[in-house]
């Protein structure tokens, strides 16, 4: 029997699987000024046990678990959880106050998550400010890899 976890024992864990395994991209749409948040995190399977930690994220975030179908030169089969859009700011809100080295990323996402634009386009100072903090997100994603 497996031991019972609480809410909060469960997103402190979920928070130090993404301070190791998580990654936040800003995805753009081609079409239009759309962007959006992209939150990953993927793992080695080794065995069956190892969904645990995506199945959580899945549990408490909705989002899809994807398998890589074969392994690529040496490299073992991933399983990667991706969850886009709101609910991507949720785990992000939700994971926010149990981050230490990821704090700084996962802020600034939510950050552009607020900037709302409007449909006609003629948002030019939020969408420099998107792009400016897209950006800054990227660049630590860089310094940290």
């Amino acid at each position: 029997m497996s031991p019972s976890f609480s809410k909060r024992d469960d997103y402190l864990r979920l928070a130090g699987f993404f301070e190791g395994e998580g990654c936040i991209s800003v995805n753009h749409r081609k079409r239009g000024s759309y962007s959006y948040l992209r939150v990953s995190a993927s793992q080695v399977i080794r065995n069956k046990r190892c969904h645990k930690f995506l199945e959580l994220y899945k549990k408490y975030f909705g989002g899809n678990i994807y398998e890589s179908k074969r392994s690529i030169k040496g490299r073992k089969k991933t399983s990667r959880y991706i969850v886009t859009c709101r609910r991507a700011v949720k785990l992000l809100e939700t994971l926010l106050p149990f981050l230490e080295e990821k704090k700084d990323r996962v802020e600034l996402a939510i950050k552009l998550s607020k900037i709302k634009l409007s449909s006609n386009g003629k948002d030019s100072f939020k969408k420099l400010k998107k792009k400016k903090l897209a950006e800054e997100i990227m660049k630590l994603n860089h310094l940290a890899a």
